[in-house]
């Protein structure tokens, strides 16, 4: 468990099945339509910030040998800007350094500027685009990767 430096009430630990009603509801804030499909079949990590016993938000990693794909770091709206995602980025990361991942990849929406801000600030720089990426609205992802041998 790790303790946000920002809210010392923080607590970031394992996604267990008493988190998921909540996590759903964070998932339609940040437009993820079902966490628990990203998961499905491969080796996964998926950590929860938890603030007074309540999931303030998630973050899902998938990874294959020494490659991780960051699919999801999501805060619920009235906790963002509270440094949460930076404390679930860390602990995927750390943990991913653990399991031996080398490279992190993820993909986020080109107008998502506060996200975007969040990945460069721990060492993720943009590495590619995939146009028409998203729906709802169609919109570009930006490609950002991450390689162990640089500080988060």
């Amino acid at each position: 468990m790790t303790a946000c430096p920002e809210n010392s009430d923080i607590e970031v630990t394992e996604i267990t099945g008493d988190h998921y009603d909540v996590i759903r509801k964070i998932c339609a804030e940040c437009g993820v339509n079902n966490f628990l499909k990203l998961t499905a079949g491969y080796s996964e990590i998926k950590k929860v910030a938890v603030l007074n016993g309540q999931p303030v938000g998630y973050a899902v990693m998938l990874y294959l040998l020494d490659d991780g794909e960051i699919c999801t770091v999501c805060v619920a709206k009235e906790h963002r800007r509270k440094g949460i995602g930076s404390l679930l980025l860390e602990s995927l990361v750390n943990e991913g350094k653990q399991l031996g991942i080398k490279i992190f990849n993820l993909e986020v929406r080109a107008e998502n500027s506060p996200a975007i801000t969040l990945y460069e600030k721990h060492g993720f720089t943009i590495t590619g685009k995939r146009k028409n990426y998203y729906s709802n609205p169609i919109e570009d992802a930006l490609v950002m990767s991450y390689y162990e041998n640089t500080s988060i």
